[in-house]
C-alpha cells in the first residue's frame, strides 16, 4: 500500500473521530440539561415549562454553557406557581 494511500486513511479516520467525539460531547450536554429541568422540577409541570422556557432564552442570549446550571438552579429556586 502506497505511503500517500495511508496518510489518507489516518487522516480521514482522525478527522471522523474528532467530529464523532464533538458530536457526543454536544448531544450529553442536552441530556445533561434535560435531566437537570427534570430534576429541578420535579412533578410539577409547569415549573418544567419555566425551566424550559429559561433554558431557551440562555440559548438565544448566548450564554455561556458552564452558567446554564446555575441560572437554571436559580430559576427553580425563585419559581412561584
Amino acid at each position: 500500500m502506497p505511503l500517500w494511500l495511508q496518510l489518507v486513511i489516518i487522516f480521514i479516520v482522525s478527522i471522523s473521530g474528532i467530529a464523532f467525539h464533538i458530536v457526543l460531547i454536544k448531544k450529553i450536554r442536552v441530556w445533561a440539561i434535560n435531566d437537570q429541568i427534570n430534576a429541578l422540577s420535579g412533578d410539577n409541570s409547569a415549573k418544567k415549562a419555566h425551566l424550559q422556557q429559561v433554558h431557551q432564552q440562555l440559548l438565544a442570549d448566548k450564554v455561556p454553557h458552564k452558567h446554564h446550571q446555575d441560572k437554571l438552579t436559580a430559576a427553580a429556586e425563585t419559581f412561584k406557581g
